[in-house]
């Protein structure tokens, strides 16, 4: 399983807290039992642009540490593709058309560019893929998506 993390996740690894220290064992649960960790650009970028705003430089150097992938983890950093964003073009007109966008036509919607990472990366690699989210109801819709601590790691 490819699990793909969302802006929600990724933000709480650089919060040295105790919900830190709970999220950063779970990751290295899956990998020890052979989940791939992806960290799409997307939610690099949501998480990086509102530690900036927000003026926490110290939380800005823990996500790029994070992010550089040094390989003590089975992470995969996801640049955003063409390929991806036909992929959430189509989503995003989809729910639309059906009446389930979760975002205002003018958004850019990082939903479905976050649902498309996850969609592109399991066809590309032939495994199944889920979006690690506390916005399930939203990313539910198009690709498969639980909380972290709804997904149980055990055999």
């Amino acid at each position: 399983m490819i699990f793909v993390l969302d802006s929600s996740p990724l933000s709480q690894l650089t919060n040295p807290n105790q919900e830190h220290v709970i999220l950063s064992q779970w990751l290295k649960k899956a990998v020890q039992i052979g989940h791939i960790i992806a960290i799409p650009e997307i939610a690099y970028y949501e998480v990086r642009r509102e530690l900036i705003r927000l003026d926490r430089p110290k939380s800005v150097q823990r996500l790029d540490e994070f992010c550089q992938l040094d390989g003590s983890l089975n992470l995969a950093y996801i640049p955003i593709s063409t390929e991806i964003m036909r992929k959430a073009s189509q989503l995003w007109a989809w729910a639309r058309q059906t009446g389930q966008q979760t975002a205002s036509n003018e958004a850019l919607d990082a939903d479905v560019i976050l649902a498309a990472t996850s969609i592109v990366i399991a066809q590309e690699n032939s495994l199944p893929s889920m979006v690690v989210t506390k916005n399930v109801r939203h990313i539910a819709r198009y690709t498969p998506a639980e909380d972290w601590e709804d997904i149980s790691l055990n055999p």
